[in-house]
């Protein structure tokens, strides 16, 4: 992976959306250059806070990840 103009794994939800994040297993993994974050958790994505619904996200593993240039 290695793009400058992009995050490495975005993971979006909002309240409109609402639902469940979970289980979420990312090993091994080599980044070249990204703009932002390896991994981009955004609870308040596009319609953000004004909806019913409260995103839950849990159970979530980064393990043996490098990254040679990324916030």
């Amino acid at each position: 992976m290695d793009s400058p103009n992009l995050t490495g794994h975005a993971l979006q939800t909002n309240a409109q959306r609402g639902g469940v994040i979970e289980n979420i297993y990312i090993r091994n993994l080599a980044v070249g250059e990204v703009s932002g974050a390896v991994l981009q958790i955004d609870c308040l994505y596009e319609e953000g806070a004004n909806g019913p619904e409260r995103p839950v996200v849990h159970n979530i593993e980064v393990r043996n990840v490098s990254s040679r240039k990324s916030r």
